[in-house]
């Protein structure tokens, strides 16, 4: 069971969105150290050391779900908050 579930709604095309997903991972890739990896046209991987998770596309909304470890779980509050904010950045 994800740690964390966040999803935010979008009006764009699949290619839009996935391009928004693109800048957005880059971003996140580089701040945090995410090795990042499209398992399909709508579900990309991500992992760091301590957690790793999925982010799924759909017609109407991008969804996130992230797996934390111990050490981490003390930073959930924190974690979401930022995903939350890139999430709204990207697509709100």
């Amino acid at each position: 069971m994800p740690d964390i579930q966040l999803s935010q709604p979008h009006q764009l095309t699949q290619q839009q969105a996935r391009a928004k997903v693109d800048k957005m991972t880059h971003q996140l890739e580089s701040d945090l150290g995410l090795t990042i990896q499209w398992l399909d046209d709508d579900k990309l991987s991500f992992e760091r050391s301590g957690a790793n998770g999925v982010l799924t596309l759909t017609e109407q909304q991008v969804s996130v779900e992230v797996k934390l470890n111990f050490m981490l779980r003390a930073m959930k509050g924190t974690i979401e908050k930022e995903l939350e904010k890139a999430l709204r950045k990207a697509f709100g």
